[in-house]
């Protein structure tokens, strides 16, 4: 019987991981994610022994600890908002690390050489953006520097962008997930999260809102666009029957910021990052509907896990000025 259970278990893991994992690709192709489905199933299949050996030992608890943190994260998974499930993760990882750190002890996982098999998957130029953390987790990490600022423009007519921005919220979840965004003049936020098996996605979007012809004349002067904003990102994964990913991103036509955090096998992968974007370019007329400020965050996991992630940028400082 208990075999049964196991096979039907082990063929739903597989069968919702091809299906979240297919439209996790397809997700990528918007920017938020740098994983695909090919490499996710890699993935798994390498770690798979290593995940084996520690269910063994974490059956054989005695201590209750592993109920507990089962316990712990159901209730981070029923948290209502972005700064509960903040303050819940912060009290899993402190209060559980050293309890897993023992477990993985115990088992004497060759880590190097699972590193070294799960970056074969990738290509190198996402091998070098490869940052590995406790129990085989890592993390990807993106980050573009902004072109260089051109001669000041001589302007002929200048707009506060943030007076007549628009925005907009894309997303779908499955399953036991969800998210939510905002925006406003001048900031926009996306949070996602998922419990159990669940795939969830949210962007948020703030249009500059600039027409030509309409807001500019439509003539072969160009724009120069000065843009500064607080950035966050942060995302947290953690892997109980099955792994877990999350990503957070913020994006423009130029600049892009992104993490994305894995946890495969047990406990928790977490990262946050902070920071003030600046940029100054020049951009043709015709392309100015080509650089919104992009918020996303998405999450996928399987079976038993957790996972959420946070994007926004705010305080932003936008402006538009017609040049020769």
């Amino acid at each position: 019987m208990t075999s049964t259970i196991q096979k039907k278990a082990a063929w739903f893991i597989c069968t919702f991981l091809l299906q979240a994992i297919t439209i996790f690709s397809f997700a990528q192709k918007k920017g938020q994610f740098i994983i695909t489905r090919e490499q996710m199933n890699q993935v798994n299949q390498i770690t798979s022994p290593a995940k084996a050996i520690l269910d063994e030992i974490l059956a054989k608890d005695k201590t209750g600890t592993y109920v507990r943190y089962k316990k712990d994260l159901q209730a981070l998974n029923e948290a209502k908002n972005a700064e509960q499930r903040r303050s819940i993760t912060q009290k899993i990882l402190t209060g559980y690390q050293s309890f897993f750190a023992s477990v993985w002890k115990e088992a004497g996982i060759d880590e190097k050489s699972y590193q070294a098999s799960i970056r074969q998957v990738f290509p190198s130029y996402m091998t070098e953006a490869i940052q590995f953390d406790y129990y085989l987790g890592f993390t990807m990490i993106i980050s573009t520097i902004p072109p260089a600022p051109p001669p000041p423009p001589a302007p002929d007519k200048c707009l506060d962008v943030c007076s007549i921005a628009i925005g907009s919220l894309n997303g779908n979840s499955y399953l036991v997930s969800g998210g939510g965004g905002s925006y406003g003049n001048c900031f926009t936020r996306a949070h996602a999260w998922g419990a159990v098996a669940a795939f969830g996605e949210i962007s948020s979007e703030l249009k500059n809102n600039i027409s030509i012809p309409g807001t500019f004349v439509n003539d072969a002067r160009r724009l120069a666009i000065s843009l500064t904003y607080d950035m966050k990102i942060e995302a947290t994964a953690f892997a109980v029957l099955g792994a877990s990913v999350a990503s957070a991103s913020v994006w423009n036509g130029w600049t892009r910021q992104s993490i994305m955090v894995f946890s495969p096998i047990i406990f928790a992968n977490s990262r946050m990052q902070q920071t003030t974007i600046q940029e100054n370019f020049v951009v043709d007329k015709s392309a100015i509907a080509n650089f919104p400020v992009n918020a996303g965050s998405s999450v996928m996991n399987a079976v038993i896990s957790g996972s959420w992630c946070n994007a926004e940028a705010s305080n932003i400082r936008w402006s538009v000025c017609e040049t020769k």
